[in-house]
């Protein structure tokens, strides 16, 4: 009644290669645009001129605070996303899917569970 696990996806197939490169290419890219934006947005938070419009608002020393914090969110961001996104290229890059799909294959077959389910 229980079948054999499912085997895991051959990595020699060159079509998967192509797919997989061009995901962790888009990832990249997609880190690095991204990247792109938090620098700018550092680059004029870094300005520290209190616009007109919010002098009757915000007084100069809370400006400066906001800014102070938004700097360090900033600075925090940029390198959470660069962990993050070197993290999931590894991942990727070193078999992670195959090495997961093998683990839970095992896990099923001992399990004795059907792999229609895994």
């Amino acid at each position: 009644p229980f079948s054999k696990p499912l085997p895991p996806p051959q990595p020699e197939d060159p079509v998967d290669g192509m797919f997989l490169w061009g995901f962790l290419g888009f990832v990249v890219v997609l880190w690095a645009f991204e990247l792109y934006i938090e620098v700018r947005q550092r680059r004029h938070l870094r300005n520290g001129v209190l616009p007109t419009d919010l002098e009757p608002v915000v007084s100069q020393q809370e400006f400066q605070e906001a800014t102070a914090y938004s700097l360090d969110k900033n600075a925090f961001r940029m390198l959470h996303e660069s962990l993050n996104t070197t993290a999931v290229v590894l991942f990727y890059a070193m078999g992670g899917l195959a090495m997961t799909w093998r683990l839970s294959s095992t896990l099923c077959g001992a399990l004795r569970l059907s792999s229609t389910l895994c």
